[in-house]
């Protein structure tokens, strides 16, 4: 939570807008969910990095937020 308080602090510097919230329970149905709740502009995510095939042949969270979320989604590199 620290390092996110921290993000925050340097968005909201930079003139954004910014919630922190954590969520319990499934990421693509909360992440889905709290985009209709608050009326986001946009969703910024982590990635863990796998390569296209293993993103073919599991999916990730990442993946699949970017094609059912009808906000744009910038995925970040960890």
């Amino acid at each position: 939570m620290k390092e996110a308080r921290s993000i925050e602090a340097k968005l909201k510097q930079k003139g954004f807008t910014v919630k922190v919230r954590i969520e319990t329970g499934i990421p693509l149905r909360e992440i889905l969910r709290v985009e209709k709740e608050e009326g986001v502009s946009a969703i910024v995510i982590g990635s863990h990095g796998k390569t296209n095939l293993e993103e073919m042949l599991l999916g990730s969270v990442s993946e699949k937020v970017i094609r059912k979320s009808s906000k744009p989604v910038l995925v970040v590199s960890r």
